[in-house]
């Protein structure tokens, strides 16, 4: 009486069949793909030794600063400088001759300050140098 025709059973199985293989297939999409890594860290952040700081002042105004350089006691990839609080940032570059006169890591970096707002003494309230790799 309850009984099930065999092509209604071979439909029945084919669905199951069909559906469990859609629902894996899925699932393998919703993954990461291989070789992918999460997490969080901490690593101390130690900072640079600043020395050696020289200004250049204009020849025909001596309150303007036309550059500032100092050494770092390691190399850096940017590094940037700013004399007044709030003020404009000056970007530096690397002065190859004297880095190569440096003792090693040492890098030593020039700054024009005369980009943009130029620097003066009556102005300057602060030395802030920021350098990363």
């Amino acid at each position: 009486m309850f009984g099930l025709s065999r092509r209604l059973a071979v439909v029945i199985a084919s669905v199951v069949i069909l559906g469990g293989a859609s629902y894996a297939f899925l699932a393998a999409l919703n993954g990461l793909p291989t070789g992918t890594h999460a997490g969080a860290g901490q690593v101390s952040v130690s900072g640079y030794t600043v020395s050696n700081v020289a200004y250049t002042y204009n020849a025909s105004n001596p309150d303007s600063i036309d550059q500032v350089a100092f050494q770092l006691d390691d190399d850096a990839g940017v590094v940037h400088l700013q004399l007044v609080g709030g003020g404009a940032w000056y970007a530096c570059t690397k002065d190859a001759v004297a880095t190569a006169g440096a003792v090693a890591p040492a890098t030593v970096w020039d700054c024009d300050t005369t980009v943009g707002t130029q620097a003066t003494v009556t102005a300057q309230d602060e030395i802030d140098i920021v350098a990363h790799t």
